[in-house]
C-alpha cells in the first residue's frame, strides 16, 4: 500500500472510519465537476499479502505510470470504505454468496467515488495510459471474440470486462450500474450479478450522457485465456505480436473460479521436439507436458555441471537459477579455479547440500578436462552442463528431463535458445541447430568431453546425435545465452548468430521483452555482474528502471575518519562533509519511551554530517508515553537533521510477556516487517542509503557509519551484543552450518525456523577476529542497506521464505538474487538488557 490503503493510520486515526475519512479527504466532492480521469491506480486483493506470481504485474503499473498515485485496497478497506459512505448498500455486499461478487461491486463504487484506473492484480502495464485516457469520461475494455464461444447462453455479441476500467470520479454511468447491481444481487452467478455480464448490459442499456468508451481486446485484453494458460507467451514472435498494440494485457489467472492454481504454464505448454535415432531423422512430435509435484519427486537425479573461475558475479546468478529449479532431485557440482575464494564463501554461506563446491588449483588444464573431472565428481543418472555466464529458466530441468521420458530418448538438447546482447541492447531467437550448451544427458552414455580450451562440447553432441536417440526440444525460452566481452567465442561468432537468427526483438520492444523475460530470469543483475563482483542491488527490479541514485552511490565510501588498514581493503580516503552520501535512518518502536532520549544523544554523537542524515519512526500503538515523547525529541532536535517522521500503525498485535515465544513469533516477526515496509514506503524520498536502528539499542562507536559505508557493501551489519566482547544477542544475523538444511524441518514452527542457540547456525560471535564476514541472515538492531534495494521492491517479507521472515528473510531474497549481506564481527553495538 503507498497512498490509500487504509491498512496503516496516521496519527489519531486508529479507527476504520477515522481512515476512511483520510482515504476519501474530499475528494469526490471536490471532483465531481472534474472531466479527466485523475491519475490514480486503485487495484484490491483479500489481504496485503500478494500472490508471489503477481507481484511482477502490480510493479508495472507503478513502473509505467511513476507519477500516478497508487492505492491498494484490501477485503477489510473495501468494507470500512463502504461503511464509511454507501452504507445503504451493506446488506446486499455482505448477502453476497461469493466473494468475487464482493470484489466486483467494489470496483464501481471505487471508480464513482475516486474516479481513477482500476487494474485486475493479473493485469500487467505495458504502456502508461495518460494519453490513452485523455479527455474520456469512463473508459472499459472488450475480450477477445474468441471468448463468446465459451459462453453460448450469453445474449449479447460482445463481452465488455471488468477486470479493467477507468473514469473520472461522479460519472453517472457508475450510477446506473450500481441500481443494476441493486436489482441483480440474488442473480445465481457472479457473471451475471456483479461481473462482465452484468457490466456488459449497463454498456448497452445505458443512456445517460457521456457513455463510456469501448476499447478494442488488442489493447486492454490481446490474448485469450486458453492462450494463456497453454502457454503461448513463451514464444516471443506470439508475444510481440500479441502486445503490438497493447497497453495492457490480462493473464486470465482465474482465482476466484479455477479449482486448482494455475500450474507453471511451462507445464502446460506444446513441446515441439525433432527426434533423431542413431543419425537418423525419427520424426517429429507436438507434446503436451504435463507433470505433478508427484511424478517430479521419484525421477532421478540430475547432476548440473558448473566450471568456474574468473567471474563470480556471474556465477552466483547461475546458482541463484539452479536453486530457483523446480525439478527437485538435483545438485550443483561447481568446479572453481578462481583467484580467490569469493564464490567458496558464498556457497559456504547458502548452506544448500544440493550445491557442492570444490576448489581447484589454477593450471593449464583445458576446459574439456575440467569437464571431464566434474562429470567424474557428478552423483546424479543424469548430466546437465550448466554454464557459469548464462541464465536458465527455472522450468529447465523439469521440461527436458519429461521430454526424455517421453520420447525414451538418451539426450535432450535445445534446438533454439535465446540470444541477449547486454551491451548492445540486442535480443534474438537463435537460429535452428542442436545447442551444445543446452545438454542433458545420461551419465552412463555421455561421451568424455575433448580436451580442448574451447569447443569441447562439440564432439560430445556429434557423437550423441550419430549413436543414441537424441531429443532436440524447441522451447528457447529455457536457455538465455549471454554474448558478452568474455565469451569464448568472439564477435564474428556474435555476428553470424545475429544474421542467421530466426527472430530479432525489434529495438523498439526491447524494453518490452526484458519485461517478459524478467518475470522467470534474473536480468535486472546480470548487468552489473558483467562489471565487477557483486550484482546490482536493483535485483529483480521490473526491466527498464533506472535508478534514483547517481553511479557514485554504489561505489565504496570514503570516510572522513581515520581507520587502521584492513587486509585486503584500500584504506579509505577523506570526504567532505558535502560528499557525504545522504543516510534514511528508520526506527519501528513501541513502548520506548525511556530509551529515547539516550537514542537522541547517540544520533546526535554520530561522527557525520547531521544534515546528511534523515529520521523516520513508526509507532506501533504504543500505550506508555513514547508518541509524545517522540513528537517532543523530533521537534526540539529536528532542526539539525535533513528532515524527522513520525508515523503511526496499529497492527493489533498485543503486548505479551515472553515476546521470545516460539508460538509468538511468526505473528510478531510478520508484523515487523509489514512495519519496516510501511516505514519505508511512507518516509524514503531518495537517499542514498538506509540504516535501519533499533531504539533499543543503546550504545555505539561515533563512527560507526563511516565503519559501515567504508567496506562499500550493499547489506552490512555490525556485531549486537549486551555487553563488549560478550556473545551475540541479535540471533538474526547468522551463517548457515553445512548440515542446517537436513536439521531444517526438525526446528520449523509456523512454517519459520526457530532452532536453538547454535543448531545449525554460526553466529558473529563465532567469527570474532575477521574482518568481514559473508551471512545468511541479518537482524535489523542496526543494518545498512543500499536503498536501491529497497527501491526494487525487496523488502522484509512478512511470510515464510525458505523457512524464514522478515530481515531474514530479507537476505535470503537478496542472497537468491545474488546480493551478498555481511556482518563486522568486530564492530560491536550494545543493546539494552532485556
Amino acid at each position: 500500500m503507498d497512498v490509500a490503503n487504509g491498512t496503516i493510520a496516521p496519527e489519531g486515526e486508529g479507527s476504520d472510519m477515522g481512515r476512511m475519512q483520510r482515504l476519501s479527504g474530499g475528494s469526490f466532492i471536490a471532483n465531481q465537476g472534474q472531466q479527466m480521469i485523475p491519475r490514480i491506480i486503485h487495484q484490491t486483493w483479500k489481504t496485503n499479502r500478494v500472490q508471489q506470481g503477481m507481484l511482477p504485474l502490480q510493479a508495472s503499473w507503478k513502473r509505467h505510470h511513476g507519477h500516478w498515485e497508487y492505492r491498494f485496497w484490501t477485503d477489510a478497506d473495501n468494507l470500512a470504505f463502504l461503511t464509511a459512505h454507501y452504507p445503504e448498500f451493506l446488506p446486499i455486499y455482505q448477502g453476497y454468496a461469493s466473494p468475487i461478487c464482493r470484489a466486483d461491486a467494489i470496483r464501481y463504487f471505487l471508480l464513482y467515488h475516486f474516479g481513477g484506473l482500476y487494474a485486475d492484480l493479473d493485469f500487467e502495464c505495458l504502456r502508461p495510459f495518460d494519453a490513452l485516457l485523455e479527455g474520456k469520461g469512463v473508459v472499459l475494455g472488450l475480450e477477445p471474440d474468441a471468448h463468446l464461444g465459451q459462453h453460448k447462453h450469453f445474449e449479447h455479441d460482445r463481452i465488455v470486462c471488468n477486470a479493467l476500467m477507468a473514469s473520472r470520479p461522479g460519472h453517472p454511468f457508475w450510477r446506473f450500474v450500481i441500481d443494476l447491481l441493486k436489482d441483480t444481487s440474488r442473480h445465481p452467478g457472479p457473471l451475471d450479478a456483479t461481473g462482465p455480464y452484468l457490466l456488459t448490459r449497463a454498456v448497452a442499456e445505458y443512456r445517460g450522457e457521456d457513455a463510456p468508451e469501448l476499447l478494442s481486446a488488442s489493447v486492454l485484453y490481446p490474448i485469450t485465456s486458453d492462450q494463456s494458460t497453454e502457454g503461448q507467451l513463451f514464444d516471443l514472435k506470439f508475444f510481440l505480436q500479441a502486445v503490438e498494440n497493447a497497453h495492457a494485457m490480462h493473464h486470465w489467472a482465474g482465482t476466484w473460479w479455477r479449482t486448482e492454481r494455475v500450474p507453471d504454464t511451462f507445464a502446460t505448454a506444446v513441446a515441439q521436439v525433432q527426434l533423431v535415432d542413431h543419425g537418423m531423422p525419427a520424426g517429429a512430435l507436438a507434446l503436451q507436458l504435463r507433470t505433478t509435484t508427484a511424478d517430479l519427486d521419484a525421477w532421478p537425479t540430475v547432476s548440473c555441471l558448473m566450471v568456474t573461475g574468473s567471474r563470480p558475479a556471474q556465477a552466483r546468478l547461475a546458482i541463484a537459477a539452479f536453486c530457483a529449479q523446480t525439478y527437485p532431485n538435483k545438485e550443483l557440482v561447481i568446479l572453481d579455479d578462481g583467484a580467490d575464494d569469493t564464490l567458496a564463501e558464498h556457497v559456504q554461506a547458502l548452506a544448500d547440500a544440493r550445491v557442492r563446491h570444490i576448489r581447484v588449483p589454477a593450471s593449464a588444464r583445458t576446459l574439456g578436462a575440467l569437464r571431464n573431472q566434474a562429470v567424474a565428481l557428478a552423483s546424479g543418472e543424469y548430466i546437465c552442463q550448466w554454464d557459469d555466464d548464462d541464465l536458465y529458466d527455472p522450468a529447465r530441468l523439469s521440461t527436458q528431463m519429461a521430454v526424455l521420458r517421453a520420447t525414451a530418448s538418451t539426450a535432450c538438447l535445445l534446438s533454439r535458445w535465446l540470444v541477449w546482447w547486454p551491451a548492445q541492447q540486442r535480443l534474438a531467437v537463435s537460429p535452428s541447430r542442436p545447442w551444445e550448451g543446452s545438454l542433458l544427458c545420461a551419465k552412463a552414455a555421455l561421451p568424455t568431453y575433448a580436451d580442448l580450451a574451447r569447443g569441447e562440447d562439440t564432439p560430445v553432441i556429434d557423437t550423441l546425435l550419430q549413436s543414441q536417440r537424441v531429443a532436440l526440444l524447441d522451447q528457447a525460452r529455457l536457455y538465455l545465452y549471454v554474448r558478452h566481452e568474455r565469451n569464448a567465442f568472439g564477435a564474428a561468432h556474435s555476428e553470424q548468430i545475429w544474421e542467421a537468427a530466426s527472430l530479432q526483438v525489434p529495438p523498439d520492444r526491447y524494453d518490452t521483452v526484458l519485461d517478459e523475460l524478467g518475470k522467470r530470469v534474473d536480468i535486472a543483475n546480470y548487468l552489473q555482474a558483467l562489471d565487477g563482483p557483486e550484482p546490482d542491488p536493483v535485483a529483480a527490479a521490473p526491466v527498464g528502471i533506472a535508478s534514483a541514485q547517481p553511479a557514485e552511490a554504489a561505489a565504496p565510501a570514503k570516510s572522513t575518519v581515520d581507520a587502521p588498514d584492513i587486509p585486503g581493503q584500500p584504506r579509505p580516503l577523506r570526504l567532505r562533509p558535502d560528499e557525504c552520501p545522504s543516510v534514511l535512518v528508520l526506527t519501528p518502536v513501541r513502548n520506548v519511551a525511556a530509551l529515547l532520549p539516550g537514542f537522541f544523544e547517540q544520533l546526535l554523537a554520530l561522527e557525520y554530517p547531521q544534515d546528511r542524515l534523515s529520521l523516520a519512526f513508526i509507532d506501533g500503538a504504543s500505550d506508555d508515553n513514547t508518541l509524545p515523547e517522540l513528537h517532543a525529541l523530533c521537534q526540539q532536535h529536528g532542526p539539525r537533521f535533513a528532515r524527522t517522521n513520525v508515523i503511526s500503525a496499529d497492527y493489533g498485535f498485543q503486548f505479551i510477556t515472553n515476546r521470545k515465544a516460539p508460538e509468538h513469533q511468526f505473528e510478531r516477526r510478520a508484523i515487523l516487517a509489514r512495519s519496516r515496509n510501511e516505514l519505508f514506503r511512507r518516509a524514503f524520498q531518495g537517499e542514498t542509503w538506509i540504516l535501519w536502528l533499533d531504539a533499543d539499542v543503546v550504545a555505539y562507536p561515533a563512527d560507526v557509519l563511516m565503519q559501515l559505508l567504508r567496506y562499500g557493501k550493499r547489506v552490512i551489519t555490525p556485531h549486537c551484543v549486551l555487553a563488549p566482547g560478550g556473545p551475540s544477542y541479535d540471533l538474526n544475523s547468522f551463517r548457515f552450518k553445512p548440515n542446517a538444511a537436513a536439521q531444517a524441518w526438525e526446528v520449523t514452527l509456523d512454517g519459520i525456523m526457530q532452532p536453538p542457540r547454535g543448531l545449525g547456525r554460526q553466529y558473529l560471535e563465532d567469527f570474532r577476529g575477521q574482518e568481514l564476514v559473508e551471512l545468511s541472515a541479518v537482524g535489523g538492531t542496526m543494518l545498512l542497506v543500499d536503498a536501491r534495494i529497497h527501491q526494487a521492491g525487496f523488502l522484509f517479507p512478512d511470510y515464510s521464505y525458505r523457512g524464514l521472515i522478515e530481515t531474514e528473510g530479507f537476505a535470503a531474497r537478496c542472497r537468491d538474487s545474488g546480493i551478498a549481506s555481511w556482518g563486522l564481527p568486530d564492530l560491536e553495538i550494545v543493546h539494552a538488557t532485556p
